[in-house]
């Protein structure tokens, strides 16, 4: 006998607004995926990692975060201190770091932090409502963290170094400002990705290919917006079935 519901009914067949999406001009999208037991598994061994990680970033960032308003300042002389991470990481005497050192393990956490965030948020959305999960994205799920961490500290550097504008002027960013940063890199690392790309382009140049492709869009652009005038032209001037 095939597989039965609860209901005893064969299982529903998807319906095509369930397994197509429009884009307004009427155009058929890539159909949408329809989650299986397999998605479903991936999902869950996904969150389990992203969970782990995301807490072991938040226990580490509090660990590395200022004891005191002084040391929030990005320009307070503090001493080194040792800092004592999760599982006896460093020793059980703990890591002795300086300001500069605590600054930047504390961006990349933050960009950890941000990163596991969205990816809970994504899980949660496709795996929940949607029910569209897809376990061919468990790679980059899987990724993510690592993905965000670095971004993190790249704008960090970047901005600290006066070479990357982030809106807001530098001598009024403090510690609080930089980690704020960190955590939206990870959670929009592809916000991130751009303004680096943007960034490699206005320093570096574009390459001959992308200048080459960008002119000839330009281009094609130019050309059918001639002919759709000249066809429109040529409408007006048909004459009418009277004659007229």
């Amino acid at each position: 006998m095939g597989e039965e519901n609860s209901q005893g009914a064969e299982p529903s067949k998807p319906s095509d607004d369930q397994t197509k999406s429009q884009k307004r001009d009427g155009t058929e999208t890539k159909p949408r995926h329809t989650e299986n037991t397999q998605d479903i598994r991936s999902a869950v061994i996904v969150a389990i990692y992203t969970i782990v990680i995301f807490l072991v970033a938040i226990l580490s960032l509090l660990a590395v975060w200022p004891r005191n308003s002084n040391e929030l300042a990005m320009n307070a002389t503090t001493t080194t201190r040792t800092v004592t991470f999760l599982f006896g990481i460093g020793g059980p005497s703990g890591v002795a770091m300086g300001p500069e050192l605590i600054l930047a393990a504390t961006m990349v956490l933050a960009g950890v932090v941000g990163a596991g965030a969205f990816s809970l948020y994504a899980i949660s959305l496709h795996l929940g409502p949607q029910q569209d999960f897809d376990k061919a994205w468990t790679g980059w799920y899987l990724l993510r963290p690592l993905v965000g961490a670095g971004l993190a500290l790249i704008v960090y550097v970047l901005v600290r170094g006066g070479i990357l504008s982030v809106g807001a002027d530098l001598k009024d960013l403090n510690f609080l400002g930089f980690t704020g940063i960190c955590f939206l890199v990870g959670l929009f690392a592809e916000h991130a990705m751009q303004k680096l790309n943007d960034l490699a382009d206005t320093t570096f140049g574009k390459t001959h290919d992308e200048s080459s492709r960008s002119k000839t869009e330009k281009d094609q652009g130019a050309k059918t917006a001639t002919e759709s005038v000249e066809r429109k032209f040529d409408e007006l001037l048909e004459p009418t079935p009277d004659g007229v």
